[in-house]
């Protein structure tokens, strides 16, 4: 994720002139947390070829709250795994920062090799 900080301030600061009335700079914050998760899949049918692929962690530290999950479908082939899933991730920060809550969740296709 990439964020900016953007400023425009209007009017006349006698007091301090030499600053900037406007600008703009990313602010600098880094946010590092512990997680444990699981993941695997569930075998599907007597050949166990469908499968469903799943994936769930949680976490925290410097952020109040974390988690994702993943859950999809997946088709077993000789050479590897084709997969359609769907991920949730969530931050919950502690307030007061740049950043207090933030959510993604979305579709996706992969491709798996075995070799």
């Amino acid at each position: 994720m990439d964020q900016t900080l953007n400023w425009s301030i209007t009017g006349t600061i006698p007091a301090c002139p030499q600053r900037r009335r406007a600008g703009r700079r990313p602010p600098a914050r880094t946010t590092g947390d512990a997680i444990v998760g699981v993941n695997g899949r569930i075998r599907l049918g007597p050949e166990g070829k469908w499968f469903i692929p799943y994936y769930l962690d949680v976490g925290t530290g410097e952020s109040r709250f974390t988690w994702q999950g993943i859950a999809g479908i997946g088709y077993q082939f000789g050479w590897g795994s084709v997969i359609a899933a769907w991920r949730y991730l969530d931050y919950d920060f502690k307030s007061g920062g740049v950043v207090e809550s933030l959510n993604m969740n979305g579709g996706a296709i992969g491709v798996q090799f075995s070799f």
